[in-house]
């Protein structure tokens, strides 16, 4: 901002914020950025930070793990001609999130509604995908990567016969990010290889899990992570 003469987070002419923290080589799930200008010291800035609910919310964020902090001392003058001095900039990623209350078991309703809704039969839900879909969820976390393959190469069959699962058919769905099991369902009706998947006609059992994150698979950080395996014997 110093440099090319503007106060805001988005540089004139092209680019985003956002575009920074993939050139830093990091993207975080969820963040808030807070700009402020003319004050000389960290004190006053966050007294006054503190003073406004919006920023003071920010701020005291019990989700927020994280910040960056930039500062130019000014002065510097900027398009409309007048003069700027102290710019901060504070940069709060969020690092533990709440999670969704009662993911698996509306998970599985939201399911077999989307399913009812299509004349379909339901999915029951069986322990051996239940612990399937547990497993996949917690090695991504564990392992930062996001896919349906793990780093080993293996996938969802390989998963299922290691808890016990004799399967005719099998298929694995994955979400990240939403906030809600109808959205978590929602974004795979409207994904042709997800709703192949949640509407496939012969599978009659289900397994679902759920993990708040975050899920670090550089460069980017995901929050909520959803697993459904679907099967037929």
């Amino acid at each position: 901002m110093a440099r090319r003469g503007y106060v805001g987070l988005d540089p004139p002419g092209r680019g985003v914020f956002r575009d920074r923290f993939l050139a830093a080589g990091h993207v975080p799930a969820a963040s808030r950025t807070l700009l402020a200008t003319g004050y000389p010291d960290a004190g006053l800035l966050i007294e006054a930070l503190l003073g406004e609910d919006g920023t003071a919310a920010a701020l005291l964020d019990p989700a927020a793990g994280e910040i960056g902090v930039g500062y130019a001392p000014g002065p510097y003058r900027i398009a409309d001609g007048s003069i700027v001095t102290h710019a901060w900039l504070l940069v709060l990623s969020e690092t533990r999130f709440a999670p969704v209350a009662d993911a698996t078991d509306g998970l599985l309703a939201a399911i077999n509604r989307a399913r009812g809704r299509r004349g379909l039969a339901p999915v029951t839900p069986a322990p051996e995908l239940a612990a399937t879909a547990l497993d996949h969820a917690g090695d991504m976390v564990e392992r930062g990567y996001f896919g349906h393959d793990a780093p080993d190469g293996s996938q969802v069959f390989e998963r299922a016969r290691r808890r016990g699962y004799g399967f005719r058919g099998l298929g694995e769905n994955l979400a990240v990010g939403q906030l809600s099991p109808d959205e978590v369902v929602e974004g795979w009706t409207d994904s042709p290889g997800h709703a192949a998947v949640l509407y496939h006609l012969d599978f009659r059992e289900v397994g679902v899990a759920y993990l708040p994150g975050p899920l670090d698979a550089p460069p980017r950080s995901f929050r909520h992570v959803w697993v459904a395996v679907f099967g037929v014997r």
